[in-house]
């Protein structure tokens, strides 16, 4: 599973392409993944009138209770 994320132009320093890190669910409390940042776009665009960056990250081993819109 792939996860296309808008990140706020003020949090874009602290992933970088091949990073982990834990995400979490909110239909799940208490559920934390892990993931890879795979790319983190170079321009800048304009979301819901908040200025950030596209990122894409990829989900591993994911639990069975998660699945994909």
């Amino acid at each position: 599973m792939v996860i296309n994320a808008h990140i706020n132009q003020a949090d874009i320093t602290r992933p970088e392409p091949g990073a982990g890190g834990g995400r979490q669910v909110e239909s799940m409390p208490g559920l934390k993944l892990k993931g890879l940042v795979e790319r983190i776009a170079p321009q800048a665009t304009i979301k819901n009138n908040i200025k950030g960056y596209a990122m894409r990250i990829a989900m591993k081993g994911l639990d069975a209770r998660v699945r994909p819109a």
